[in-house]
């Protein structure tokens, strides 16, 4: 498990951050890790710890957005791409 604090210091320091995935299956360790503590304090510290992951879950979701905008709209299009791409489609005549 790597600690956000880590992560955080790794961006701070030209590395680079941790994907969205990787910020969510590192909470995921830490609410798995949490439900094994023994005590109340350790349960506290895991969870404020997934709580931060997800939060640069969050920020890494954002930048993936703003160096990527058209993945969004390739890998799955919105509805109304879906029906402006199926209404330019020519259909047959039915004779």
């Amino acid at each position: 498990m790597v600690s956000p604090q880590y992560a955080i210091t790794r961006v701070s320091l030209g590395g680079e951050m941790e994907s969205r995935e990787d910020c969510l299956r590192e909470a995921a360790e830490c609410d798995r890790l949490a439900g094994l503590a023994n005590t109340r304090a350790t349960r506290a510290l895991l969870g404020l710890a997934a709580f931060q992951w997800r939060k640069l879950a969050e920020k890494a979701a954002e930048r993936q957005k703003t160096r990527e905008p058209w993945a969004s709209k390739t890998m799955s299009p919105s509805c109304s791409d879906q029906r402006r791409m199926s209404a330019s489609v020519v259909k047959p005549d039915s004779a």
